[in-house]
């Protein structure tokens, strides 16, 4: 039986939080749905911006690999934007002083807040690209 620990020393911190640092990466051989879609978002848009194909003909494509999805969800799927690192938005760029007692920004301000979020917005970057290369790769092998 396994003892529940409440509290731990700093060595014991210290042990732990090392271990977790030198963990081997762990290869990955299954995914959800939703993590294939975001990994193939770019060909599956394409196939239905340039090659003519609806939702549901991708939906019935992927059932036919045991993948069970509806395509409102499919939609949802490609609407969802990747996961991004905690706190990736900047600064407010308007000062505590300028806003209103209760909070409130002006439309003013508001406005300026928004036109700024959109000039430093982080580039986007796909998380799974190194998982897609290395698939790729294992592609060429074995081709």
């Amino acid at each position: 039986m396994t003892k529940l620990i409440k509290k731990m020393t700093k060595e014991d911190v210290k042990n732990v939080t090392d271990k977790l640092k030198n963990l081997p990466v762990k290869e990955k051989n299954e995914f959800s749905a939703r993590e294939y879609v975001q990994m193939r978002k770019d060909i599956i848009l394409q196939a239905i911006d340039s090659k003519g194909y609806s939702l549901q003909n991708i939906v019935d494509l992927l059932a036919e690999h045991d993948v069970q999805i509806s395509a409102s969800t499919l939609a949802s799927y490609l609407r969802t934007k990747m996961p991004k690192k905690l706190n990736t938005r900047g600064a407010r760029k308007t000062p505590l002083a300028a806003r209103r007692p209760n909070g409130a920004l002006t439309d003013v301000e508001r406005s300026s807040d928004k036109q700024q979020d959109l000039k430093t917005a982080p580039e986007e970057t796909n998380p799974y690209d190194a998982l897609l290369a290395s698939l790729d790769d294992d592609d060429a092998q074995s081709a």
